[in-house]
């Protein structure tokens, strides 16, 4: 008798994270003694701020250590709300907002929640390597829009309004970028923009490296008047508050974006780690 036993076919559709593989790679060759760089995940080279520590402690000397909402708790909230509309000058508010294991989970969350079988994705390249397997796990399709070391890795609004068809979903924008390094001009973002709103486009702004700029001030192109109505943030305290082990993530949306990822969370991850939540507080709200 011939066995039916497998796996979904979805699972097919992804591979590994290389990012995840690489990190492993370098954990083994250091435990073999060897002198190792790791390029694979982003990290920063400080600890966690002290005061982020303490309040983690804090909240485990409190018995802080229950379920929370599945979408973090209203103080956690509040305070990326707030956080954000001090560096960008938005407007959200925790209805709004979602807080997710990790930026990664905050990606995932949305491609799950906006992508359907057969719509398109577009994503310039060079490109953060999960963008491709969320978009397939979804059943989605990704349209690559090339750019090139010799421009900078410009990415230019015409460039994207070249790849817009009636399949066309979502536009991922990561600035500045992992793995380039490059950063959009506001006044492109601003044309992007407008070429998804003209199109009817889901304009998703990886906000994971928002604070790594040495030139430029940073900006949130959800900031502009109009935006919020097809714009979605996922952003992270990952790297600019050296909390990678933490895993604390957010979704900026509308409330429809926000309740959808919330029906998804509940039956999966359910809510954030309740320390995790404190210690995000306070660095959302501490020294800065």
């Amino acid at each position: 008798m011939q066995s039916t036993l497998g796996l979904a076919e979805r699972v097919s559709t992804i591979s590994v994270s290389s990012t995840m593989k690489v990190a492993a790679d370098a954990e083994r060759l250091r435990r073999e003694g060897a002198d190792v760089v790791d390029f694979g995940a982003g990290e920063p080279d400080f600890p966690t701020p002290e005061n982020i520590k303490r309040a983690g402690e804090a909240a485990i000397a409190a018995n802080f250590t229950k379920y929370t909402a599945t979408g973090g708790t209203l103080e956690l909230k509040q305070a990326i709300c707030d956080r954000h509309k001090t560096d960008y000058g938005t407007n959200y508010t925790p209805n709004e907002c979602i807080v997710t294991a990790g930026g990664k989970h905050a990606i995932f969350n949305l491609v799950q929640i906006l992508v359907n079988p057969g719509d398109e994705v577009i994503i310039p390249t060079p490109y953060w390597v999960t963008y491709k397997d969320v978009v397939n796990y979804a059943g989605g399709k990704c349209v690559f829009v090339e750019t090139d070391e010799a421009s900078g890795f410009e990415l230019e609004a015409s460039m994207v309004e070249r790849h817009i068809t009636p399949r066309t979903k979502l536009v991922i924008i990561n600035s500045p970028s992992n793995p380039s390094g490059g950063v959009l001009p506001r006044e492109e973002f601003e044309k992007i923009l407008q070429v998804t709103q003209k199109h009817g486009v889901w304009l998703m702004t990886d906000e994971c490296y928002c604070r790594f700029l040495y030139e430029d001030e940073p900006f949130s192109i959800a900031s502009v008047a109009g935006a919020k109505e097809n714009v979605v943030i996922a952003g992270s305290l990952s790297k600019t508050y050296a909390m990678t082990g933490w895993r604390v993530g957010f979704v900026l949306g509308p409330q429809a974006v926000v309740g959808g990822i919330t029906k998804l969370q509940s039956h999966c991850t359910s809510n954030p780690t309740s320390i995790a939540q404190k210690a995000g507080v306070e660095a959302l709200r501490g020294p800065q």
